[in-house]
C-alpha cells in the first residue's frame, strides 16, 4: 500500500480514543450512560466504541483520578462462566505492576454490566502515528518496541500471554521535541474473549487477535506461548520500518496463507536504505516455528537496535527465553475492545486444527470425553460412545467401517458392529479433512496433499501432490474432489492425474468445513455436481458454488445468507445457515431453486462455528441430520416433509456427522481445559 507523506513533529498527531486501539471517536448524542454514575465513576464522555465493547472517559468520585471505563457487551453479562473468567482474569492483569503497562484498577459488574476500569492514556496509538507519519526512523522505532517489548517479557514472566500485539494496542504519549523520547504503554490485558483453552482459539470459536499480526500456531489453535507475541511484534516492526503490514493481501483467506506458509518478508525491499542485518532479525522474529524465533520479546528488540546500531531504551526485563507457561498460569488475555472485524473471524475460516488438551480425569471408569457416538436412527437414542484420540474432527463411513480423523493426524477405523477400534498412526501432519468412496479411504492434509489408506492392509498407500493446502475431500462418481486453497482439483484414482478445475465463481478461499474437517473449505459432491463453499459475500460470509462435470462450467445459486456447511443427497442440496437457532436450506440441485428454509441446527453467528460450537451436517439414506453446537445436540430432518424432530442431546460439541451402516455416526469434542 502506498505510505503517506512525512509529517512534521510540530504537526498535532491524531488523537487515539484510548483503550479502543482502531475505534474512531463516536458521537456523544442519545447515550444514556452520560453524566450517570457507575461504581463509583462518573462519565463524562465517549472515548470509542468496539464490536464488543464502549469505552467512556470517567472520573473516580473518590479519588478525582480520570479512568478509561470499559464496558462489555450485554450478552457477555449473561454468561457465567464468562463472567467468572473476566474476573479472574481481569485480577490476574491486575497484578501486573509496570511502567510500560496500562494499569487495570478493577473489574466488577453493576446493575448486569461487567466494566473494566483502567488508567486513562491521553495521547494516540502506534497505529495512528505511522498512519499520520508514514515510516519511522530507525532510533524511534526501536525507543517505541523496547518498551513494549519490556512490558510484554514482564508478562511471560508471570506466565500471561497477549495474544493481540498490534500498532493500535501500543500507546503513545508522543515527544514534544525531535530530542524526546516517547511513553508507550501496552493495552489491553485486561479481557479474554470467552478463552478456555491456551491457543488462538477461543470456546465459542472466535480466533482471538488480529490477522495481520498473528503467529501461525494461532490459526491453528495449538497451545501458544510468549513467542507467539514475539512473532506478533516482528511483524509490528516491520509495519513501523516500512509503514505497511508485512502481508497486505486482498483477503482474509489469502492473509491467513501467507503466514502459514510465505516466507517472512524484507524490510529492505521496501526501504533499500535499512541495513541487510533488519532482514535477519526479522526473518527469525517471524519464523514459522515457535522454535525459531527470539525466546523473548526484549531479545527482538536488542537484536533490531544491534541492527540499527542503536540502544534500546529502559525501563527493561532481563533478556533471556521465557520458559513455557503452564497450563495452570497461562491466562491467554486478549484485546476485546478493537475493531472487531477480523477478530471475532470463524476457526474454519483460519485454517485452524484443534490444540492439544489435557487428558480426561476421573480414572479408568470415566465416561470418555472426547468419542464418536452411534445413533440409532429410528430411535434417536445414543447406542454407543466409542473412545477417540485427542479431538476428533471428522468421520466418514466406507469399505464396511467408520473412520475418524483426529485432530493429532491418527486415523481411527472403527468396526460398527464390536466397536472394537483400530489406530492408524501419523497418517496426516495437518489434518483437515476424510472421506471415504471410490476405492479408498481419502484423508486430506494442508501439508501434504491427499493421503489414500488401503482398507484392506490399513497401510497409506499413496499420496497426492494436489499443489496446495488441501482442505476438504469428497469422493464421488470415479473421483476424488479436493479443494486446495481457492481451487476445486480432480484426482483420478487409477492414473494419479491431478486435474485443476478452476477458482470458484465466489473466487474466494475463505470456505467454511462443513461435516468435516477444520479449515474454512468445504466441499461436496452427488448427482454430477461439486458444490463448493466459499467466501462470494464479501466480509468473509461463506458463499455458494456449483461446478457440472458434464460441462465443466462453474455456477454460483443465489443463497443472500451467511453459509456454514453442506451435504448433498439425491435431488437436494442442504446447506446450513448461521444464527441460534440456525437454518437450513434445501437446494434443487438442478434448479438451484430453495425449496425450504427450515429452522434447525445453530451455532453464534456470523464469525463463530468450527472450535467452539460448530454447525454441521449430513445427508444419506437415514435422513438429514445437523447440529447445535451451541447446545450439543443434533436434529433429523425428513427429507420428504421439512419437518424437525426433537433435538438428541450427544456431548459438548458435535464436530461432524456421517451417516451410513445402519447409524449415525457423530463425533464429539467433550474436552475443557481447566
Amino acid at each position: 500500500m502506498p505510505l503517506g507523506p512525512a509529517r512534521r513533529s510540530s504537526e498535532p498527531l491524531p488523537p487515539s480514543p484510548t483503550q479502543v486501539p482502531d475505534c474512531p471517536p463516536v458521537s456523544q448524542d442519545k447515550d444514556g450512560r452520560l453524566g450517570t454514575t457507575v461504581g463509583g465513576y462518573r462519565i463524562d464522555s465517549l472515548i470509542g466504541r468496539g464490536g464488543m465493547s464502549v469505552v467512556y472517559l470517567a472520573e473516580d468520585a473518590h479519588l478525582g483520578r480520570r479512568v478509561a471505563l470499559k464496558f462489555l457487551a450485554p450478552e457477555l453479562a449473561q454468561d457465567t462462566k464468562f463472567q467468572e473468567r473476566f474476573t479472574r482474569e481481569s485480577r490476574l492483569a491486575a497484578s501486573l505492576e509496570h511502567p510500560n503497562i496500562v494499569t487495570v484498577y478493577e473489574a466488577k459488574e453493576a446493575g448486569g454490566q461487567l466494566y473494566l476500569a483502567m488508567r486513562y492514556v491521553p495521547g494516540t496509538d502506534l497505529k495512528r502515528l505511522i498512519e499520520a507519519e508514514g515510516a519511522l526512523d530507525p532510533d524511534r522505532t526501536v525507543s517505541i518496541l523496547s518498551q513494549a517489548a519490556s512490558a510484554l517479557d514482564a508478562a511471560h514472566a508471570e506466565g500471561l500471554i497477549h495474544r493481540d500485539v498490534k500498532p493500535g494496542n501500543i500507546l503513545i504519549t508522543p515527544r514534544t521535541s525531535a530530542e524526546g523520547r516517547d511513553r508507550v504503554y501496552l493495552s489491553d490485558f485486561g479481557l479474554t474473549k470467552r478463552a478456555t483453552s491456551d491457543s488462538g482459539i477461543t470456546a465459542t470459536g472466535q480466533f482471538v487477535g488480529t490477522l495481520d499480526y498473528a503467529a501461525p500456531e494461532q490459526f491453528e489453535a495449538k497451545a501458544l506461548d510468549a513467542r507467539a507475541d514475539v512473532y506478533s511484534l516482528g511483524c509490528v516492526l516491520y509495519e513501523c520500518l516500512t509503514g505497511e503490514v508485512p502481508y497486505p493481501r486482498e483477503n482474509q483467506a489469502a492473509l491467513v496463507y501467507a503466514h502459514l506458509q510465505a516466507p517472512p518478508p524484507r524490510a529492505t525491499e521496501r526501504k533499500p536504505d535499512l541495513p541487510g542485518a533488519i532482514d535477519q532479525v526479522l526473518a527469525r522474529a517471524m519464523a514459522k516455528v515457535p522454535e525459531q524465533r527470539y525466546a523473548s520479546a526484549g531479545e527482538l528488540v536488542a537484536a533490531a537496535g544491534e541492527a540499527f546500531g542503536v540502544e534500546p531504551v529502559g525501563p527493561t526485563t532481563p533478556i533471556g527465553p521465557v520458559p513455557p507457561t503452564s497450563r495452570r498460569r497461562s491466562v491467554a488475555l486478549a484485546a476485546a475492545g478493537a475493531a472487531l472485524g477480523v477478530v471475532g473471524l470463524t476457526v474454519g475460516l483460519l485454517l485452524a486444527t484443534r490444540g492439544a488438551k489435557p487428558p480426561p480425569t476421573g480414572g479408568p471408569s470415566a465416561a470418555p470425553v472426547d468419542y464418536v457416538a452411534r445413533v440409532d436412527p429410528t430411535t434417536g437414542k445414543i447406542a454407543a460412545k466409542i473412545p477417540m484420540g485427542s479431538h476428533p474432527i471428522d468421520v466418514a463411513v466406507g469399505e464396511g467401517s467408520v473412520w475418524v480423523l483426529d485432530a493429532d493426524g491418527s486415523v481411527r477405523r472403527v468396526d460398527p458392529v464390536t466397536d472394537k477400534t483400530t489406530v492408524l498412526s501419523k497418517v496426516a501432519r495437518d489434518p483437515q479433512a476424510i472421506g471415504a468412496g471410490d476405492g479408498g479411504i481419502w484423508v486430506a492434509d494442508g501439508l501434504g496433499g491427499v493421503h489414500v489408506i488401503n482398507a484392506a492392509s490399513n497401510r497409506v498407500v499413496k499420496t497426492f501432490d494436489t499443489g496446495g493446502f488441501a482442505a476438504d475431500v469428497a469422493p464421488g462418481e470415479g473421483a476424488v474432489w479436493v479443494a486446495v486453497f481457492n481451487r476445486t482439483k480432480r484426482v483420478d484414482p487409477s492414473t494419479g492425474v491431478v486435474t485443476d478445475l478452476g477458482a470458484q465463481v465466489s473466487g474466494g478461499p475463505d470456505r467454511n468445513r462443513g461435516a468435516a474437517g477444520q479449515t474454512g473449505y468445504a466441499i461436496a459432491f452427488g448427482s454430477g455436481l461439486v458444490w463448493d463453499l466459499s467466501a462470494g459475500g464479501g466480509e468473509g460470509y461463506q458463499g455458494l458454488s456449483r461446478y457440472e462435470v458434464a460441462t465443466g462450467k462453474w455456477r454460483q445459486p443465489q443463497t443472500d445468507v451467511i453459509s456454514r456447511a453442506i451435504a448433498v443427497h439425491g435431488d437436494d442440496a442442504w446447506v446450513t445457515v448461521c444464527g441460534t437457532p440456525g437454518m437450513v436450506l434445501r437446494i434443487d440441485v438442478r434448479t438451484e431453486d430453495v425449496l425450504a428454509r427450515i429452522p434447525a441446527g445453530g451455532a453464534v453467528c456470523p464469525y463463530a462455528p468450527q472450535a467452539g460450537n460448530p454447525i454441521v451436517i449430513a445427508a444419506g439414506d437415514e435422513g438429514v441430520w445437523v447440529s447445535d453446537g451451541v447446545n450439543g445436540t443434533i436434529s433429523k430432518i425428513d427429507q420428504t416433509t421439512d419437518e424437525v424432530a426433537s433435538p438428541i442431546k450427544v456431548g459438548e460439541t458435535p464436530t461432524a456427522i456421517a451417516d451410513g451402516l445402519g447409524s449415525v455416526w457423530v463425533t464429539v469434542d467433550g474436552t475443557e481445559s481447566p
